[in-house]
């Protein structure tokens, strides 16, 4: 259980910096944009987390991220074969 406190810590922190380093590439894009895509972003961790709490109460974990893995793995796969990679 440290264990995954120790990574949320170190993790945790990339996800603003990168959001921050791509605005200052992408100067046109500041404005509203950041605050719907941080709004965005906070919503679907809650999102993706009351679910992956529900469906943990009901399957043993290591089936949860499997599933998560391969499920991220297809949406990689569909936007790579659609062009936005």
């Amino acid at each position: 259980m440290v264990y995954y406190l120790i990574v949320g810590i170190i993790i945790g922190e990339f996800q603003p910096l990168i959001i921050s380093f791509t605005l200052t590439i992408f100067k046109k894009y500041s404005g509203t944009r950041p605050g719907i895509l941080y709004a965005f972003n906070a919503l679907g961790a809650f999102i993706i987390s009351t679910i992956m709490g529900i469906l943990g109460d009901s399957f043993p974990i290591y089936r949860l991220i499997s599933f998560t893995s391969i499920f991220f793995l297809i949406i990689f796969l569909f936007f790579y074969k659609v062009g936005y990679y």
